[in-house]
């Protein structure tokens, strides 16, 4: 069952349905997510302490540890973390701006990301619609054949800038840095 966009008490409906449904199926209710990411943190946060104050600072208790995606290390001790929030939550917490975790006032940010095709590793569209190459069968570190990123030895060299005749392509075919995707998450926004 699909329901309109905007309809406000989907959640509730689904986990109704889920209970008449009993073991026979499944229910769930579908939001669109929108992604940020949360700076500076205190390089012993926890995704637990992220969730918990996200929940607490959002007015939202039902979120739990799931919603922080990835935490990783950044600079000078730090780590930065990337978490999926529905929409209205997400914008919310861009108001925000920061949060305290800890004893640390962090920072929110949106992160974009642009759909990258898994085929040819172009930005901007995915594999059902894609007209480039075939490059399943290369390496996405260095872009030579017969081995994976991995177990790769050899130096960073991007292939999409290495078409495009770039001076700048030494990072991986699927890195952030690279100025293609940055070009077309920026034209999306």
């Amino acid at each position: 069952m699909q329901l309109r966009k905007g309809v406000e008490n989907a959640p509730s409906l689904g986990a109704e349905v889920g209970k008449v449904l009993g073991d026979v199926a499944t229910a769930s209710a579908i939001q669109h997510t929108s992604m940020v990411e949360i700076r500076d943190l205190d390089e012993c946060a926890t995704r637990t302490e992220i969730a918990e104050e996200l929940a607490r600072s959002l007015g939202a208790p039902h979120l739990n540890e799931e919603v922080v995606k990835t935490l990783r290390k950044a600079y000078a001790g730090t780590q930065t973390a990337v978490a999926a929030l529905p929409d209205d939550l997400a914008a919310k917490a861009l108001k925000l701006g920061h949060i305290r975790i800890g004893w640390v006032n962090c920072r929110i940010r949106s992160r974009e990301e642009a759909a990258r095709c898994y085929r040819c590793w172009s930005p901007g569209h995915v594999a059902a619609r894609c007209k480039g190459p075939d490059r399943t069968q290369l390496c996405y570190r260095c872009g030579q054949k017969d081995h994976q990123a991995k177990d790769c030895k050899g130096q960073p060299a991007c292939v999409l800038c290495q078409e495009r005749g770039a001076d700048d392509h030494h990072h991986t075919s699927t890195s952030s840095s690279c100025p293609l995707a940055r070009k077309i998450t920026q034209a999306r926004r």
